[in-house]
């Protein structure tokens, strides 16, 4: 027993010393994701419209409970440069669309990491009926002087040096003028994941050249979903994601 599980120790640690390919990563993970559908409604000169936002993001398992992660940009609960100006849904409801099966959260979570990041905790139920193998995070964020950065929602990707923050370990800036990438047009932008070259989950990106690297989840503030929403509640988490995104040093936006 006490052999097998130092082999196991050191068959682990040979798999996070050789560093995979962009391709092997994006092979590896791309079913694994889910569809992530925002569904609400807003007040407009003619009535209440309704509206969805489908966005596509990945389990990763964070101090032992299951995450997705997501940017708030392309939500209607994003940081704003006025928030006193800021119109909240009248309604809003989240649903996690799998291959076969569906929850809906009764919360959303800005982090404490980063203002601009979403999180929404899975059910473990979720993933082992979806057959999903969680993505974890790597023993060493800067094993590895490049990284991989994938589109969700297109799917392109690409390999990239990465350095730390000068000021702030927690972010990454990426030297994103030598990106290697089999698709011509690709270039990393807000909201797509970035993956060590051992195959584990580092962060987002939060912007063209910077990432946030979620060494933990620290869950923030809180809006509750569907039933329990109401619009002074997105009012109240769209003023604490904005001052706090206020507060971020302008060479990290």
């Amino acid at each position: 027993g006490e052999l097998a599980t130092q082999q196991e120790k050191l068959t682990q640690n040979v798999r996070d010393l050789r560093p995979q390919t962009s391709s092997e990563i994006f092979e590896n993970i791309k079913s694994r994701f889910v569809n992530v559908i925002f569904a609400y409604t807003k007040k407009g000169i003619f009535g209440k419209s309704e509206s969805t936002i489908e966005l596509r993001a990945i389990p990763v398992k964070i101090d032992g409970a299951i995450w997705l992660v997501i940017n708030s940009g392309d939500t209607v609960i994003a940081p704003v440069p006025n928030p006193q100006q800021y119109l909240a849904p009248e309604t809003l409801s989240i649903s996690v669309q799998g291959k076969a099966y569906r929850f809906q959260p009764s919360a959303i979570y800005s982090t404490a990491e980063d203002p601009r990041l979403l999180a929404l905790q899975v059910p473990s139920a979720f993933v082992e009926k979806e057959k999903i193998e969680p993505l974890r995070q790597p023993e060493n964020f800067f094993t590895f002087s490049d990284c991989v950065v994938i589109n969700p929602s297109k799917f392109y990707y690409g390999q990239i040096p990465f350095r730390a923050d000068f000021k702030n370990n927690a972010y990454a800036q990426l030297d994103v003028g030598l990106i290697q990438s089999v698709f011509g047009t690709f270039s990393p932008n807000e909201g797509d994941i970035v993956m060590s070259r051992s195959g584990d989950y580092m962060g987002n990106m939060v912007d063209g050249s910077v990432a946030v690297l979620l060494r933990t989840m620290t869950p923030s503030k809180k809006l509750p979903l569907g039933k329990d929403y109401s619009p002074a509640d997105a009012v109240n988490f769209v003023g604490d994601v904005s001052a706090r995104l206020k507060k971020v040093p302008y060479r990290l936006k």
